[in-house]
């Protein structure tokens, strides 16, 4: 669950143990409880970008915005600290890099979970008379049954029965479309990276070049993915073959950006804002951790 805030405790930041460490440390610590709490799997603490796919140290240096040695010293310090109780973090390794787990989340970040149940109240209770109105009269629009006594029962029966049918009807189909559009996906990811470790040159990386995948894939999804690789290979292979070794992600990103900038416009992305945040951290990680090497 995303979260609008963390609870920072102001006495221990400034005279507990933390004080003792560098700087580098504490700020490293304070952007992964920001991270934390922004992540899809921040309700336990967790940072990572999906169901068992988590970071490497470049792409984790690469979101914080600091040089790999630095944020390598700061992993050491604060998971594998002398003292085994003042570690903060703990390193969770997955079949897709590692996960980043914030020690004692539900000790000290518990406040928002208690809340919520006040926020959503407070939200609804701030809700207009006429949308309050307007969603009551949603529901009873949804049983489609007219309330008329000119219709027996048994009309009224089979009118949502009817209903019923349909909706399930189309329920059905869209989970029949939801499980070809995956397997169609899954397909075109494994051409996509076949085509990378192939290409000569390339330094191909299974996690990388598969977040690279899903960055384009949602961020275009009405694009044919594979024609436009084959595309950038080809233009490394005959154009400009040293070029390949020069932030190769980067230039795919910006490949499908020149090639189709309307698809930046806001709005136009069928993709919710939170999908839409991650996915601008993944490609800002990309590109500042091919930045810096």
């Amino acid at each position: 669950m995303r979260r609008t805030w963390v609870k920072f405790y102001c006495n221990q930041w400034l005279r507990g143990s933390i004080r003792k460490e560098s700087i580098e440390v504490r700020a490293i610590f304070a952007d992964l409880l920001a991270m934390a709490g922004d992540n899809a799997f921040g309700e336990d603490g967790m940072i990572q970008l999906a169901d068992d796919v988590g970071f490497t140290d470049e792409l984790i240096s690469g979101v914080l915005n600091v040089q790999l040695k630095t944020w390598l010293s700061a992993k050491e310090r604060l998971s594998n600290h002398p003292n085994p109780n003042e570690n903060r973090i703990e390193i969770v390794p997955l079949s897709q890099g590692f996960s980043i787990r914030i020690l004692n989340w539900q000790k000290y970040q518990s406040e928002y979970k208690r809340q919520r149940p006040y926020r959503e109240g407070k939200k609804k209770e701030d809700s207009p008379p006429d949308q309050r109105h307007e969603n009551e009269m949603k529901k009873e629009r949804d049983l489609d049954i007219d309330e008329d006594e000119d219709i027996d029962e048994e009309e009224k029966v089979t009118r949502v029965t009817k209903k019923v049918t349909i909706e399930n009807s189309h329920s059905q189909e869209e989970s029949s479309n939801s499980i070809t559009s995956s397997h169609s996906s899954s397909s075109e990811k494994e051409k996509f990276l076949k085509f990378l470790k192939e290409c000569e040159g390339y330094p191909f990386d299974s996690l990388k070049d598969e977040i690279l995948f899903d960055i384009v894939n949602i961020k275009y999804p009405k694009v044919d993915h594979l024609y436009q690789i084959k595309k950038k290979i080809k233009w490394w292979e005959k154009e400009a073959r040293g070029a390949v070794e020069k932030r190769p992600r980067t230039q795919i990103l910006d490949h499908f950006e020149k090639a189709f900038p309307c698809k930046k416009k806001k709005g136009e992305l069928p993709i919710n804002s939170d999908v839409l945040d991650n996915i601008f951290w993944l490609e800002r990680s990309i590109r500042q951790e091919e930045e810096g090497g």
